[in-house]
């Protein structure tokens, strides 16, 4: 209990004293400079410790302890960032945060200015949003993916007792920019909406695809897969050959499941990534007696 304590602490005055240095830097450079320094290479691996960046191999595992966790909001929300961060060769995203919002828990109003966001839901949420002076509000389920554009305020809230984890796309790392409740902002008919994506029954188990195009320069796909006991997820090379160019696969709660690409064998536990830049094809065998829970991250080619 006593080191649990410790870390807190670290952990708010880690917090805080990085919240007055954004200040002060904003203060004497401005926003811009501010936005600038963010984006680049720097600046990414510091702050997020970047494992794929940073890997040189073209399939591999990066475990769940090798992914920095930083909490927001008083403990009530925890981040890991997993991000190809492709921005930094010239190209754009994708940058993928997983949160988990503690039971009951609602994040503060705030919106993104650069970029728009499209966020997993794995569990039941409520999204809500200024629209002209009123907050609306989209109820969401399993597997649901909602798509919240640039400036819109908004909010998610932690419907159910037990903590809910989301996964948030997006080109780059952004951070929040947090607003009060009496700040209007009049939202486009139909802007903010839940896509439900194509729903398939596959003999290894179940996939729920959408296909992302609209944000510019940014095409990709995200998958929510499930995969039967003793099923195995198989992508055959002359499949993704001329589709795609790399990907990230996250297991969300899995038995350990063997991944390989006919030259790698390796294990992915609940919480690792599997990174695969593609040349061959790759498959991934649940050998566990139950269900398996991943989350995929493609980039299309343009």
């Amino acid at each position: 209990m006593a080191e649990l304590l410790i870390k807190v602490t670290y952990n708010i005055r880690f917090l805080n004293y990085n919240l007055q240095l954004r200040k002060v830097f904003i203060y004497i450079f401005g926003e811009d400079t501010y936005r600038k320094v963010r984006r680049t290479k720097l600046y990414q691996l510091i702050k997020h410790k970047n494992p794929v960046f940073l890997s040189k191999s073209e399939f591999t595992v990066i475990r769940n302890n090798k992914i920095k966790c930083c909490f927001c909001d008083a403990l009530e929300e925890s981040r890991k960032y997993v991000a190809l961060h492709r921005k930094l060769l010239k190209r754009e995203g994708p940058a993928i945060t997983i949160a988990t919002l503690s039971g009951g828990y609602q994040q503060p109003f705030h919106k993104h200015n650069l970029h728009p966001e499209y966020v997993l839901t794995l569990g039941p949420l409520a999204l809500k949003y200024y629209d002209n002076g009123e907050i609306k509000t989209i109820n969401l389920n399993f597997g649901d993916v909602l798509y919240v554009p640039t400036i819109v305020q908004h909010t998610i809230k932690n419907n159910s007792s037990t903590p809910v984890v989301t996964i948030a796309v997006k080109p780059i790392v952004e951070s929040r920019i947090f607003l009060s409740h009496d700040n209007e902002y009049k939202t486009v008919p139909g802007s903010v909406r839940t896509l439900h994506g194509n729903r398939q029954k596959l003999t290894y188990g179940t996939k729920i695809t959408h296909e992302i195009s609209n944000d510019k320069n940014f095409k990709y796909m995200i998958e929510t897969i499930e995969i039967d006991a003793k099923g195995t997820f198989n992508l055959e090379p002359n499949y993704i050959k001329h589709y795609s160019s790399e990907e990230v696969v996250i297991s969300l709660e899995s038995p350990p499941l063997e991944v390989d690409d006919k030259y790698t064998t390796d294990i992915l536990n609940t919480g690792d990534s599997l990174y695969i830049k593609h040349k061959l094809g790759y498959r991934i065998t649940n050998t566990g007696n139950s269900k398996a829970l991943l989350y995929r991250v493609v980039i299309l080619e343009s």
